[in-house]
């Protein structure tokens, strides 16, 4: 019998994507004020960086574990309100921190790791209250939550502190919209039940009993969609991070626009990388022909060669073409995570979905991490960002590489054609 899939499947949609929104404030709140943080607590800019941006992406990364865990054991209603809860936990803390820095780092690393679980629940969600032909733009569009909420947090955060003079103030209101959005996941937890179980439950035990799972392990694909997440979660959290610092901070650690433009220009970026990820499942579905190998090696691409762009004095000396060429960037930049759940979903069976999404959500998250510790030392041993966006550069490349080898395992070849066809 065909399972029907109710419109309050929609509701669900909008938890996950105000959540997603919310993080994406906060994890980017700091970045085009940086400079006054720094002034105020009396550190580097890379070890400023460290403090208030790594630890939310270090954060983020331990959140797409937990979510993972939390999906399969207790449901997406409660992951979200635990979720929501992390959020404020973490912004009371930063608010409260002061310039005492323990207190302000574990703040962004608890509101981290809540922020990250959102972002690692789209595979599941879909799998659970999606049909198969609404999927990859499902999830085309909760990757595009976390673009908008960069975008808004961008324009926004400098706002704050111009009106306010106050940081704490700065990163901390941004994140307001994580009072509706707990709101709303103690209402998703009172409401229907999936068409497909949120639980482990005989269906998925039976799909590891089968060995569908140990199947995924052996296909290069399986590493390849952790990987492809991995670098370009290495330029996502560097690049979107570091960048505004970069046009915002005087010269010569940077080019000396100051906070209100750096968040202008990084908006135009952001809301470009949110057409980019709400319009990738259309492009996927028309253009491509589903082809998400193809289209997501393009992205990488062209991330390469417009991000890197910015360092090129004919474009940083001239605002209009520095927005242009942003833009572009930011439109391809918002391809690859959306590409890279949209292959999980056409290509293994829907028991494993939740599984190999969130591990690939999970382990790949961690290149942001990695990314910003690597790019705040250069920040800090060099004094200025031109490492740190050439590093950008190189992992787009190494993406592009990667996504050779997204191609659909042949062991699922049936699996997929159900799964796309419910």
């Amino acid at each position: 019998m065909e399972l029907q899939y109710p419109k309050y499947r929609w509701f669900t949609f909008a938890v996950c994507f105000a959540l997603a929104v919310t993080n994406g404030m906060i994890m980017i709140g700091p970045s085009p004020i940086i400079q006054s943080i720094q002034e105020s607590i009396g550190l580097s800019l890379g070890q400023t960086s460290a403090v208030v941006i790594l630890t939310y992406t270090l954060g983020g990364a331990v959140g797409g574990f937990v979510g993972g865990y939390t999906i399969d054991r207790f449901g997406l209603a409660f992951t979200y309100v635990m979720t929501a809860i992390l959020m404020i936990v973490g912004l009371i803390m930063a608010f409260a921190a002061g310039n005492v820095i323990p207190v302000l780092l574990l703040g962004r690393l608890i509101g981290g790791i809540g922020g990250g679980i959102p972002n690692a629940t789209g595979p599941k969600l879909v799998a659970l209250w999606f049909p198969g032909k609404e999927r990859a733009v499902t999830i085309g569009f909760i990757g595009g939550a976390l673009s908008l909420g960069i975008t808004i947090g961008l324009m926004v955060s400098p706002q704050i502190l111009v009106r306010s003079g106050n940081w704490h103030q700065a990163i901390t209101y941004v994140g307001l919209l994580v009072i509706p959005s707990i709101i709303l996941a103690f209402i998703m937890q009172r409401g229907p039940k999936p068409p497909v179980s949120d639980h482990m439950g005989a269906a998925e035990s039976l799909a590891y009993s089968t060995g569908l799972f140990k199947q995924a392990l052996k296909a290069p694909a399986f590493y390849a969609g952790i990987l492809t997440i991995w670098f370009f979660s290495w330029i996502l959290n560097t690049y979107n991070d570091l960048t505004p610092g970069n046009i915002a901070v005087d010269v010569p650690a940077g080019l000396g626009y100051g906070p209100v433009v750096a968040g202008q220009l990084m908006g135009i970026y952001s809301l470009f990388m949110l057409i980019g990820a709400f319009a990738s499942g259309f492009i996927l579905h028309n253009l491509f022909k589903e082809n998400a190998r193809l289209f997501t090696i393009i992205s990488f691409i062209l991330i390469a060669i417009f991000c890197g762009s910015v360092l090129i004095p004919a474009v940083n000396q001239n605002i209009p073409v520095m927005m242009l060429f942003l833009g572009i960037a930011g439109f391809f930049a918002g391809c690859p995570v959306p590409l890279t759940q949209a292959f999980i979903s056409f290509s293994y069976p829907k028991e494993i979905q939740g599984r190999v999404g969130g591990i690939s959500m999970g382990l790949g998250f961690t290149g942001g991490a990695v990314g910003l510790a690597v790019s705040s030392a250069m920040l800090h041993t060099t004094g200025n960002y031109t490492l740190s966006i050439i590093s950008c550069v190189i992992a787009a490349v190494a993406g592009a590489l990667i996504a050779l080898l997204l191609k659909k395992p042949a062991v699922f070849s049936e699996k997929q054609e159900q799964v796309r066809e419910e």
